[in-house]
């Protein structure tokens, strides 16, 4: 075949392929035209070859653009979950948000971020794709989706109490094998979803049975049921504690457990912790109000405190 006729069909083949569908039908004709290292044919495989590493470059570039999203507010979850388990329902519920929701499976195709409110400090829960058997492997974009898990400060595992549990053991084995599950000890929650089935409640006891080292609460998304309680197992689960700054009592901030006054001070600004003489303590904590207290008292849980300089 002369090799302009080639170049017009394999231009042909590859049109409209991308990613890994595109690299494995070049390989396909590399396979099938002569084997010439120079010449006109040469120079088409050539061509190929350099075409599977462009491919490349921009399937991972694409995929990054894809999975990036910016963290923001004090504290990052991800929600994982079988595909068609109610994660957009939940998200919608939370945070108010207009995500797509459908009976059918993969809905969610690349990671939605929600931003919810507890205890008035701002949180981001991003509703991952759907994690199926064999994502440490990259199955069904397992490893970018794991590569998102990785980052985030906590995990929402959410459990489809309509479906047979081994989809949920599934996830916490894919979690397992990435080595997720001892990184994110203490930063994973279970929630089982559809609390409003018949079945459900058993399945719930069996699920917080076998994954007691977690904590655990049922919900019903479509019912919004038990949303305070999952609120507060958030919460904790965060490690974190909100005091108020005796200026704003209106905006709490969030802080980790155990911080100090100067802790507070610096994450109010800088110059406020290097121009800081002492601090007064208000509120249920304070052994009095106006209690006067050095750089490296401890805060507690809805302290409000005023700095001196």
């Amino acid at each position: 075949m002369p090799h302009a006729i080639a170049k017009q069909k394999i231009e042909e083949r590859l049109k409209n392929l991308e990613g890994k569908a595109r690299i494995q039908e070049i390989r396909k004709i590399l396979a099938e035209i002569p084997q010439y290292k120079s010449g006109p044919y040469g120079e088409i495989r050539a061509e190929l070859e350099e075409l599977i590493n462009k491919t490349r470059v921009r399937s991972k570039t694409k995929a990054r653009e894809i999975f990036a999203i910016k963290k923001e507010g004090d504290f990052q979850f991800v929600l994982l979950g079988q595909p068609s388990s109610g994660k957009s329902t939940l998200l919608n519920a939370l945070s108010g948000a207009h995500f797509k929701t459908a009976d059918y499976d993969f809905t969610t195709l690349k990671p939605q971020a929600a931003f919810v409110q507890i205890n008035g400090v701002g949180f981001q829960i991003l509703d991952l794709p759907g994690i199926i058997e064999g994502a440490a492997q990259d199955k069904g974009m397992g490893k970018r989706i794991l590569a998102v898990v990785r980052s985030s400060n906590g995990i929402i595992v959410l459990s489809d109490l309509s479906k047979p549990l081994e989809e949920t053991e599934q996830i916490f084995g894919e979690i397992k094998k990435s080595g997720l599950l001892m990184e994110k000890t203490g930063k994973i929650i279970l929630v089982g979803n559809k609390s409003e089935l018949p079945e459900a409640k058993q399945k719930f006891e069996e699920l917080k049975t076998k994954y007691s080292n977690f904590p655990s609460v049922a919900i019903s998304a479509m019912n919004q049921t038990n949303f305070e309680e999952l609120k507060q197992k958030l919460w904790e689960t965060t490690g974190l504690i909100y005091v108020f700054s005796k200026n704003d009592l209106e905006k709490p901030l969030a802080l980790k457990k155990d911080s100090t006054v100067i802790d507070f001070a610096r994450k109010i600004h800088k110059e406020l912790a290097e121009q800081f003489k002492h601090a007064k303590i208000y509120g249920p904590n304070a052994k009095f109000q106006g209690q006067k207290v050095g750089a490296e008292h401890i805060l507690k849980e809805k302290d409000i405190i005023e700095i001196i300089t």
